[in-house]
């Protein structure tokens, strides 16, 4: 099964999360944590039926930006928000 790993900033507490989640795609992947943990990660991540411009998702160490993509049962799933900053 898959495995989602939740930076702290995106699972609404002080330390990072791992969790097993259903789902052939990242879009399923995406529905089925959301069906069973609440929306807070998918409303983060997804926006329109695509990853947000500044998330980035890495499946197996590989950046993908298609939310269709098809993933393996046993892939590793990192999701990243941007960081950014700087003088004004």
């Amino acid at each position: 099964m898959p495995q989602i790993k939740v930076p702290a900033v995106l699972a609404g507490g002080s330390a990072s999360s791992s969790v097993d989640v259903e789902g052939d795609t990242l879009a399923a992947v995406f529905d089925n944590h959301a069906a069973n943990h609440g929306p807070g990660l998918k409303n983060s991540v997804v926006e329109d039926g695509q990853i947000k411009e500044f998330i980035n998702v890495f499946v197996d160490g590989e950046e993908v930006a298609d939310i269709d993509a098809d993933i393996d049962a046993s892939a590793q799933i990192r999701v990243i928000p941007a960081a950014s900053g700087g003088q004004a």
